[in-house]
């Protein structure tokens, strides 16, 4: 352990772990908080052995919806977490939800996020009274909703 700080130069901590294909940032000893772990208890970083990636459980919302890891969909909020009956329905009628579109539960449980149990609603309206765009209103409403034989 010798030459090796234990802080890095400046307190700065944006050069990557030491270990080979690890790509995480180094905290102390030019090790990412896992490795230097493994280097503390075992006396080496045990660089053969994958680390773990961390599990992230559901968690529910005060108002008792859940919400489920999900980074990758595109409305994900900033930790990663999604709606889980957004994304449940996002995958019945395969693309994310608009902004417009809420997702309602049947039988009033919120928790409760089975795809027989939940029904696409839209706020969306015309914007004006004329027929002309009432029309192109219901054209795209069609678009967007119409079952497949229809299309």
């Amino acid at each position: 352990m010798a030459g090796i700080p234990l802080k890095l130069r400046n307190g700065s901590n944006d050069q990557p772990c030491k270990v080979e294909g690890c790509g995480k940032k180094a905290q102390s000893h030019l090790l990412c908080s896992a490795h230097l772990y493994r280097l503390r208890v075992w006396g080496d970083v045990r660089a053969d052995v994958p680390i773990r990636g961390r599990v992230r459980q559901p968690i529910t919302t005060g108002g008792g919806y859940r919400m489920v890891y999900a980074p990758e969909y595109p409305h994900a909020d900033r930790r990663g977490y999604v709606l889980e009956h957004r994304l449940v329905m996002a995958g019945i009628i395969g693309r994310p939800l608009l902004p417009e579109e809420q997702v309602h539960h049947i039988n009033g449980i919120r928790d409760d996020n089975r795809p027989e149990n939940l029904e696409l609603w839209t706020r969306s309206h015309p914007s004006g009274q004329r027929v002309t765009e009432k029309v192109a209103w219901a054209e795209q409403m069609l678009r967007l909703y119409a079952p497949e034989k229809l299309r």
